[in-house]
C-alpha cells in the first residue's frame, strides 16, 4: 500500500500524517489527497456474485491468471485459478480507475507485461502481472479529438506476442452496442511501439462508423494483425502499414461481434472465426435469417458459415404451450424489431442524422431516439412479427464471442447472446457441423431435430421451458442452474485450452475439462448437500443492509438487489442461499427483519423482478419461521413455476426499512416500513433508478402483513424517508431520517414520533437533506446528510451533527460534500465511521471511509482492503461483538472489519 501525506487546502495550512488523524471540518474536499490507514483492514464478507461481468480475459501464457471487469464498481484479478481474487483497484486512487475493462492482453513472451483498455479511462500497463496498474497517458490522442472525451474510450486492445512494446487499441464504447443507437464515437486504431509512451493514430484503418472489437495477432505469422469490427473484418500484412477488408464471401451488411484466429500446424494456414449478429430478410415468400458463425483459412481468405445445427427450428418456439406473460416468450417480437430497425436506418435522413448525432458527443442524439421509439410503439413491431410467425422455417440466434483451441481448429466454442433461449456456449468438435451446449444441466431434449423434452415426471415442454422452468436460478449456490441468457463473455486458455471461464450475469463459473463440468469460480463450496459457500473475492453484489439475530449473533441476514436474500448460521464466514424464494431470475429484498421475540423467525420485503417464468414479477411480503428452511404461502412447483402468497400493490417504489413492533402479538405483527421514492444508492448517485415512483413515507400493517396503509401524519411532503430507527430500548421512540433528491419534490429533513409511529413532527436541523440517524439510549441524537451536486467543485453541504439536548441544539462533528452513511459505537461513542461521498458529477474521487476516535474532532481515512469499492450504502455496529463494523457498498458486496481500539470479546464468531 502506497503511504503519501495528507494534504489539505481551505482552512487548514501545512501537512498532517495520517496517523495523528486531522480536524476535517471546513476542509476543501476538491483538493484532498490521502492515503489508507494501513491497520485498519476490510475484509470482503459476501457472495462472489452480483451484477454483471461486462469483460473477462484469461492471461494467454498463464492459465491461472484471470482478469475480470464487473459493471458496478470493481475489476478483479485471480493468480490461483480462481481459489481467490484481489481487486486491481488501488483503495486511493483518484480517479480515473480500472473500470468498465473492454480488454486487457499480456506479451506472450514477457508475460509479466501487460495492458488493460477501458471504455470510459483509457489504457492501463502492468509490468508485475497484474499485481499493480499505471495508467498510461494517450493525451496526444486526447488532443486530436479536441476534447470530446477527457480519457480515450477503448474498445478492444490487444498486445504483440513477442514484442511487450507493441500495443493495438481500438476506440470507442463497445458496451454501447449492447443497446441500438447508443452513443459509440468509433474512431480507428491506435498504436504504441514503445510500450505505451507515445501513440499514433491511424483514422482510415476502416471505414468511418465502424469500431474495434478485436484485435488478433498471432506468434507464428509476425506483422500481420486482424481486426474484427462491428461492420466488418480487416487485415494488415504490413504491420499495420496498410490495411485491407477481408470479407470474400460474407453477407453483407451485417453486424459482428468477435473474431479468433489459432495457426494450424497440419496445413500452415491461420484459421480466422468470427461470429455475427443476425439478420432477418423476406425473399422469395420466406424470412430468410442471415448470420451466425464463419471460417476462413488465412491467406486464402474466403469465408464459409459452421453455423451447422444452431439454426433452430421455428416450430420449437410456437407448436407447444408457452407460459403467460414474461418478456421474451418466443424471438418473433425481438426478430421483428431487428427487421424494423434495419430498415429504419436505411432511411437516408435517419443515416444522416446517426452519423451526425449518435456519433457525434458534441450534438444531442434526442431527436434520433424520438424517432426510433416512434417506430417501437407504432403497429409495425406487432405487424412484422406476424410476418416473422408465418415465414420464418428457422430462428437463428445472435452469436456473441467466439474461441478455438489452438491444439486443434475443428474445436469452436461459441456463445448465444438473447432474450430468447437457447442462451449459453455451445462447442463444436467437428468445425461447426455439429454443436451441444456446455452450460446447461440437463440436454435430454436435445435429440435429432430438435425434438421436445419430455421429462419422465412432467408434461411436455417446448424449447424455452426446458430450458428455463427446469433450471429456476438460484444464484451464489453451488447448483449449476443458470436461469438466465446472457453469457456476454467468455474465454478458453491458450496455454492450457482445456480452461474456460464464462458469465452467465452474475456468477462466473470455471471448468478444467473442456466444458464437460463446471465450478463456481466466485464461490467455494463448502458443502454441497446444504448450499453452504462463500465468496472469493470477486463480489459485484449491490448490497441493501444486513440484520443480525438478537437472540444468536451466529445468524445474520444479508440482502442486496439481484440476487436477493442470503444467511449465514456462522457469524458470517460461509453463506447459505434461499432456493424456495429464488424461483425466478432477478429478485430484490429490500428490506428484512428478525422477531424480536421468536429467534428462527423474519420477515422481507420480497421485489420479484423476474421476466422468465410468468405471473412472479411484483411484490410480496415474506415471513420464514424456521431460518429460511422454509417459507409461508410459497412452493415450487416441480416444473421450476412457483406459488407466491399475495402481492402488497403498496410496495410499488423502494422499501428502505422494515420494522417490527415488539408490543404487537406474535403472530399478529404490528410493521412499519419506509416508503421512499429514493434507496440509498439513488442518494449518492444523484440519480434514480428507472420505474422509481413517489414514496408513501411511512406504512404501516397491523394484521401480520397482510395489508398495508400510510402512517405519515406529520410528515407532510417529506416522504423519501431513507432511514426509520427506533430508540434503542424503546420501541414508541422512533426517528426518521428524509433525503433531499435533487430530481424529488419532497423537501427532507429530520422526524420523530413518540407514539410508535402513529404521529410524527418534524426537528430543525442544520440539514436539509438527512441521510441517517443514530440515537443513543442516553437521549443523543447523530444525523448525517448532504445533496448530491453536479457542480465544478466539491461543495460541502452536507456533514455530520450532534445533539445533547433532544434536537433543540446541533454541534457539527464534520462537513462534507455528503455523507450517506455513519455509524457510532454503541460502546464507546467517541469512535464514529463514515462514508464520504464527492459532491460533483466532474470531481470524480472516492473519498472512502473515515474513523474518528475522540468524538470527531479528528478523522483518518481507513480505506484499507476496499479498492474496489465506492458507492456505499450502509456501515452497522455488530450487537453482541461492538469491536466489528460491517460495510455495504452497492457494487463491491459486503465487508468487516475488527477496530483494535475496541477488541474485547469474540461474541460475534468473524
Amino acid at each position: 500500500m502506497k503511504k503519501t501525506l495528507l494534504k489539505i487546502t481551505g482552512l487548514l495550512l501545512g501537512t498532517v500524517g495520517l496517523s495523528a488523524g486531522v480536524p476535517l471540518t471546513g476542509v476543501n474536499w476538491g483538493t484532498l489527497d490521502v492515503s489508507s490507514r494501513s491497520d485498519l483492514v476490510w475484509q470482503q464478507l459476501s457472495p462472489g456474485d452480483g451484477g454483471t461481468s461486462w469483460y473477462l480475459r484469461i492471461h494467454p501464457a498463464d492459465a491461472m491468471c484471470m482478469v475480470q471487469s464487473c459493471d458496478m464498481s470493481a475489476s478483479y484479478i485471480t493468480f490461483d485459478g480462481s481459489r481467490s481474487y484481489q481487486s486491481v483497484n488501488d483503495p486511493d486512487w483518484g480517479f480515473p480507475r480500472m473500470h468498465y475493462l473492454s480488454a486487457v492482453d499480456f506479451c506472450e513472451a514477457f508475460p509479466d507485461t501487460g495492458f488493460a483498455g477501458s471504455e470510459s479511462n483509457g489504457i492501463f500497463k502492468t509490468t508485475d502481472r497484474g499485481r499493480t496498474w499505471q495508467r498510461v497517458s494517450t493525451a496526444q490522442i486526447e488532443r486530436i479529438f479536441g476534447g470530446k472525451f477527457p480519457r480515450v474510450p477503448i474498445s478492444a486492445l490487444s498486445v504483440d506476442p513477442e514484442d511487450p512494446n507493441e500495443v493495438w487499441a481500438g476506440i470507442g464504447f463497445p458496451r454501447r452496442l449492447e443497446i441500438r443507437g447508443k452513443r459509440r464515437l468509433p474512431q480507428g486504431l491506435i498504436v504504441s511501439r514503445d510500450g505505451g509512451s507515445n501513440w499514433e493514430h491511424l483514422p482510415s484503418a476502416f471505414p468511418a462508423g465502424e469500431m474495434a472489437l478485436r484485435i488478433v495477432m498471432l506468434r507464428q505469422l509476425p506483422g500481420h494483425i486482424f481486426v474484427v469490427t462491428d461492420g466488418g473484418i480487416h487485415v494488415s500484412a504490413d504491420n499495420g502499414r496498410s490495411f485491407a477488408p477481408m470479407t470474400a464471401g460474407l453477407p453483407e451488411n451485417m453486424t459482428f461481434c468477435d473474431l479468433d484466429g489459432v495457426f494450424d500446424a497440419a496445413s500452415g494456414q491461420v484459421i480466422l472465426t468470427c461470429t455475427m449478429e443476425s439478420v432477418y430478410r423476406e425473399e422469395n415468400g420466406k424470412l430468410n435469417g442471415y448470420g451466425g458463425v464463419w471460417r476462413c483459412e488465412y491467406p486464402d481468405g474466403q469465408w464459409y458459415e459452421v453455423t451447422g445445427n444452431l439454426r433452430f427450428p421455428a416450430g420449437l418456439f410456437t407448436d407447444l404451450a408457452d407460459f403467460k406473460s414474461g418478456l421474451a416468450s418466443s424471438p418473433h417480437s425481438l426478430i421483428a424489431t431487428k427487421m424494423a430497425f434495419e430498415k429504419f436506418m436505411s432511411r437516408p435522413e435517419v443515416r444522416e442524422l446517426y452519423l451526425n448525432t449518435v456519433l457525434d458527443y458534441h450534438r444531442d442524439p434526442a431527436e434520433f431516439h424520438r424517432m426510433w421509439r416512434s417506430i417501437r410503439n407504432s403497429r409495425q413491431i406487432s405487424e412484422l412479427s406476424a410476418v416473422v410467425r408465418e415465414k420464418a422455417e428457422y430462428i437463428l440466434p445472435d452469436f456473441h464471442t467466439v474461441r478455438v483451441d489452438p491444439r486443434d481448429p475443428q474445436i469452436i466454442y461459441v456463445s448465444i447472446f438473447n432474450t430468447w433461449v437457447p442462451y449459453g456456449v455451445w462447442k463444436s468438435c467437428d468445425g461447426g457441423k455439429n454443436w451441444v451446449c456446455i452450460t446447461r444441466g440437463a440436454q435430454a431434449w436435445q435429440k435429432d431435430s430438435w425434438a421436445a423434452y419430455r421429462p419422465a415426471d412432467g408434461p411436455v415442454l417446448n424449447i424455452r421451458q426446458a430450458w428455463t422452468t427446469r433450471h429456476p436460478m438460484n444464484y451464489g449456490t453451488p447448483k449449476l442452474t443458470f436461469g438466465y441468457w446472457d453469457v456476454r463473455k467468455f474465454d478458453l486458455s491458450r496455454s492450457d485450452p482445456d480452461i474456460l471461464y464464462f458469465h452467465t450475469h452474475r456468477v462466473t463459473y470455471r471448468s478444467t475439462d473442456g466444458g464437460k463440468n463446471w465450478v463456481d469460480a466466485s464461490n467455494a463450496v463448502i458443502d454441497p448437500e446444504h448450499e453452504r459457500f462463500r465468496g472469493l473475492g470477486n463480489s459485484n453484489m449491490c448490497v441493501f443492509d444486513l440484520a443480525v439475530n438478537p437472540f444468536d449473533p451466529q445468524k445474520i441476514l444479508f440482502w442486496m438487489a439481484d440476487c436477493g436474500l442470503k444467511i449465514s448460521d456462522d457469524g458470517g464466514r460461509t453463506l447459505l442461499g434461499l432456493p424456495h424464494i429464488m424461483a425466478g431470475s432477478n429478485q430484490w429484498v429490500q428490506a428484512a427483519a428478525f422477531d424480536p421475540d421468536d429467534p428462527e423467525r423474519f420477515y422481507a420485503v420480497f421485489n420479484c423482478r423476474d421476466w422468465l417464468v410468468g405471473g412472479l414479477r411484483g411484490q410480496y411480503f415474506i415471513e420464514s419461521r424456521n431460518f429460511g428452511k422454509t417459507f409461508l404461502n410459497i412452493h415450487v412447483n416441480r416444473d421450476g413455476s412457483a406459488v407466491m402468497p399475495e402481492k402488497v400493490e403498496l410496495f410499488n417504489t423502494n422499501i428502505s426499512h422494515l420494522l417490527v413492533d415488539p408490543a404487537s402479538p406474535l403472530n399478529n405483527r404490528r410493521f412499519l416500513a419506509a416508503h421512499t421514492l429514493v434507496e440509498r444508492y439513488a442518494v449518492v448517485s444523484g440519480s434514480l433508478l428507472a420505474g422509481s415512483q413517489p414514496g408513501v413515507g411511512i406504512i404501516e400493517s397491523t394484521d401480520h402483513g397482510r395489508t398495508w396503509h400510510a402512517c405519515n401524519t406529520g410528515l407532510g411532503q417529506s416522504q423519501n424517508i431513507v432511514d426509520l430507527v427506533p430508540v434503542p430500548g424503546n420501541f414508541n421512540t422512533l426517528y426518521a431520517a428524509a433525503a433531499k433528491h435533487r430530481l424529488s419534490d419532497a423537501p427532507g429533513g429530520l422526524f420523530t414520533s413518540s407514539d410508535g409511529g402513529r404521529q410524527w413532527h418534524k426537528i430543525d436541523t442544520p440539514l436539509s437533506s438527512v441521510t441517517q440517524v443514530v440515537p443513543l439510549a442516553d437521549g443523543r441524537i447523530f444525523i448525517a446528510g448532504g445533496i448530491k451536486e453536479y457542480s465544478n467543485s466539491a461543495v460541502n453541504n452536507g456533514g455530520i451533527f450532534v445533539s445533547e439536548d433532544g434536537g433543540k441544539n446541533w454541534r457539527q462533528l464534520l462537513a462534507a460534500p455528503l455523507i450517506p452513511v455513519r455509524a457510532v459505537n454503541p460502546a464507546n461513542p467517541q469512535i464514529i465511521y463514515c462514508a464520504v461521498e464527492r459532491g460533483s458529477g466532474e470531481q470524480i474521487r472516492s473519498f472512502g471511509l473515515w474513523r474518528s476516535n475522540d468524538g470527531g474532532r479528528t478523522w483518518e481515512r481507513v480505506n484499507s482492503g476496499l479498492a474496489g469499492a465506492y458507492n456505499f450504502t450502509m456501515l452497522k455496529w455488530h450487537p453482541a461483538d461492538k469491536s466489528v463494523i460491517f460495510c455495504g457498498t452497492y457494487g463491491s458486496g459486503y465487508y468487516v472489519l475488527r477496530d483494535p481500539d475496541l477488541c474485547q470479546n469474540e461474541g460475534s464468531g468473524i
